[in-house]
């Protein structure tokens, strides 16, 4: 696509607004809307295929976007880690609900009950991986593996 179809992306979704947190962004907003509508005509159905597809094709992006990057959460310049986040996710929605991240010294154990309070799950089904299986977060029912 040329840079004429690149603006009217640009013209069409000027207004959106961005429901993004305040840290830094790789990526403006628009940006990311270009390189989605790019892969999903593509054929990416999902948002992994979404960065492939910009990582791919970063060349070609980069000559009427902003250089994109491939996400990643560290920062090695700077001596940061990546970023370790616990995620609620909607399988039927494919949508993620809440995250929270883990701190430097700490595991999900600590992280995951912070995460539920969050949530209104009164009513709801949610699943858990094995991690979530002590007392201190089992305070909802939950169907359990036969090794739990």
């Amino acid at each position: 696509m040329d840079l004429f179809a690149a603006c009217a992306i640009r013209t069409h979704f000027a207004d959106l607004p961005d429901p993004r947190v305040d840290r830094p962004k790789r990526h403006t907003l628009l940006d990311i809307v270009a390189i989605a509508l790019r892969a999903v005509i593509g054929g990416a159905e999902s948002w992994i295929e979404v960065e492939r597809f910009g990582c791919a094709k970063r060349g070609w992006l980069g000559t009427f976007l902003a250089p994109p990057h491939c996400n990643r959460s560290h920062d090695r310049t700077n001596g940061r880690a990546a970023l370790h986040l616990v995620s609620a996710w909607a399988t039927t929605n494919h949508l993620v609900l809440g995250q929270v991240a883990v701190d430097d010294h700490a595991n999900e154990i600590v992280a995951i009950p912070a995460l539920l309070d969050t949530l209104a799950l009164e009513g709801c089904v949610f699943t858990i991986d094995a991690m979530g299986c002590y007392t201190e977060i089992a305070n909802y029912v939950m169907a359990l593996k036969d090794n739990h």
